[in-house]
């Protein structure tokens, strides 16, 4: 089975809310751990990797806090996906094709590696700030 992993889910949830809810003051861990009900250690560590890929930077402080390294539209779920688990990897042969002896008489290697490519284009494609105005018109609608 393919799934996107917890960290991936919670991160993407944390910086929509972060885009969402940005009024000039960062926002606290225990504010996003709250309203997104994940626990704030291990919004952390999440965290710790998001800031060293970039995508927020945090302040310390009574009023410090979280906000987006930069702004919506130039972050890429492709990053988030990359910083929290790192490259894409579908099948190793797609990657490394040293990792199967059956490399050079494999039938569907060329339809796993389109596969990775077309879902790593798509995630580089789609900005943070799409997920955002999707979720804006939704909320709308709902009011």
């Amino acid at each position: 089975m393919i799934k996107i992993s917890t960290g991936i889910r919670y991160a993407l949830r944390s910086l929509i809310y972060i885009a969402m809810n940005y009024s000039g003051k960062p926002l606290s861990l225990k504010e996003i751990a709250r309203d997104q009900e994940i626990s704030k250690k291990y919004l952390e560590s999440l965290f710790r990797l998001l800031k060293n890929a970039g995508l927020v930077h945090s302040s310390k402080g009574s009023v410090g806090g979280y906000q987006l390294g930069k702004s919506p539209e130039d972050i890429t779920i492709f990053e988030v996906f990359y910083a929290i688990d790192g490259p894409i990897n579908l099948v190793d042969c797609a990657t490394n094709p040293a990792s199967c002896s059956r490399t050079g008489k494999c039938e569907t290697i060329n339809f796993y590696k389109e596969m990775q490519d077309n879902l790593s284009s798509y995630l580089t494609k789609t900005r943070l700030s799409d997920i955002v105005t999707t979720a804006e018109k939704k909320i709308a609608f709902l009011k």
